[in-house]
C-alpha cells in the first residue's frame, strides 16, 4: 500500500485513540510544524527515553491538539501519542 500525506494515522501500529480517525496531514501540517516538538521527537527513539521536562512540554502540546493522555489505557498513554506522532514525521 502506498502512503501519502492524506493517508490515515491508522497506518501505524496501535495509534493513539484520539488520532485513529485523523489524516496524517493533521499532524504534519499542525503539531509537527512546531520546531521544539519535532526536535524532541527526533532526539528520542522511544517514549521511555524522554526526560520529565520534555515529556511535560510534549504532553502540553499534545493537549493543545486534542490528544489527551491517560496512562490507564494503552491506546491513550504517552507512549501511544509519542509513537504515533513520531511515526508521522516520516510523512512531513
Amino acid at each position: 500500500r502506498a502512503f501519502r500525506r492524506g493517508s490515515g494515522v491508522d497506518v501505524f501500529e496501535q495509534p493513539h485513540r484520539d488520532l485513529k480517525d485523523k489524516a496524517l496531514n493533521v499532524l504534519t501540517d499542525g503539531l509537527l510544524q512546531d520546531n521544539a516538538v519535532r526536535q524532541t521527537l527526533l532526539k528520542y527513539a522511544t517514549p521511555a527515553e524522554v526526560p520529565g521536562n520534555e515529556k511535560t512540554a510534549l504532553v502540553a502540546q499534545f493537549a493543545q491538539q486534542g490528544i489527551s493522555i491517560d496512562e490507564g489505557n494503552a491506546d491513550t498513554g504517552f507512549a501511544a501519542a509519542f509513537n504515533t506522532v513520531r511515526g508521522a514525521l516520516a510523512f512531513r
